[in-house]
């Protein structure tokens, strides 16, 4: 009996848990935003990390798609600020093409890598969740690497400056 009495213990503290979670979210998220200084892209990515960890102990394909589907959306949000850091002059300047290729590229490397190494663990273990535990972690790392990014620094020490109309290189082209 006294096992019993611990189990439904810890399965009501789980319900509330869930409850606060779930429903609590949207009434808790504004005030998280606003105390927290996140925009909509550290926002993105705490909702996308926050269903992805449904997604570990989801049952069922159909739940599982849609918690992924709703990870997937909440990442989406960083996408179009990301390439506006990448492509802006002030960080990037000249170099701002060859960060938004850097970044594609990365982004390629670890889909590729991504998609292996989920098969690999599910052919292994015969379990669809396991592989959801590595990407959030890496969700996780990304999300530390974004802090860091400093978008007043510029990423030469000296600002490389485009010829203009009346310099001497732009009068030798015509």
């Amino acid at each position: 009996m006294r096992y019993r009495n611990r189990v439904l213990g810890l399965l009501s503290l789980l319900l509330v848990i869930t409850y606060l979670d779930r429903v609590c979210i949207s009434v808790a998220g504004p005030r998280i935003q606003a105390d927290l200084h996140l925009g909509p892209v550290a926002w993105g990515w705490v909702t996308g990390i926050f269903v992805l960890a449904y997604a570990i102990f989801a049952h069922g394909q159909i739940a599982t798609l849609v918690l992924l589907s709703l990870t997937y959306g909440g990442i989406c949000f960083q996408q179009p600020i990301m390439f506006a850091v990448a492509l802006d002059i002030d960080i990037g300047g000249a170099y701002a093409g060859a960060m938004a290729g850097c970044g594609n590229m990365a982004a390629q490397v670890g889909a590729f890598l991504a998609s292996l190494s989920f098969g690999y663990l599910v052919a292994r273990t015969g379990n669809y969740n396991l592989p959801f535990i590595p990407m959030a972690i890496l969700l996780a790392v990304g999300v530390g690497f974004w802090f860091i990014v400093d978008p007043t620094e510029p990423l030469t020490p000296a600002a490389l400056t485009f010829p203009t109309s009346g310099s001497a290189f732009h009068e030798s082209l015509t």
